[in-house]
């Protein structure tokens, strides 16, 4: 039976699995930035291997609220959009160098 404090627990989902705490700590801070609350999930053997090794061979999870999915999801893909600018469309590589 659920009780009131079940109802007012937020349905958690999975975000974006990252491959290590750098990633995990710059999403993270973005999602914190737009107060959307996140945790990580690292599996058992990844869990393991981290501890030993500060690498987590299965990456890191992370989960946000249901509700808030999709804001995070759009924040993400926004973020990735504009990291990944080719060199090539950077004005600073269009030097003309015929002279």
């Amino acid at each position: 039976m659920r009780d009131e404090a079940d109802e007012k627990r937020p349905d958690w989902v999975k975000l974006v699995n990252v491959s290590n705490q750098i990633e995990f700590s710059i999403i993270k801070s973005l999602l914190d930035m737009a107060e959307i609350p996140a945790v990580k999930k690292v599996g058992n053997l990844g869990g393991y291997a981290e501890i030993l090794t500060g690498i987590s061979f299965e990456g890191i999870d992370i989960y946000v609220p249901e509700d808030r999915y999709e804001e995070a999801r759009e924040m993400i893909e926004t973020q990735e959009d504009n990291s990944e600018g080719s060199p090539e469309e950077s004005p600073e590589h269009d030097v003309d160098i015929s002279e």
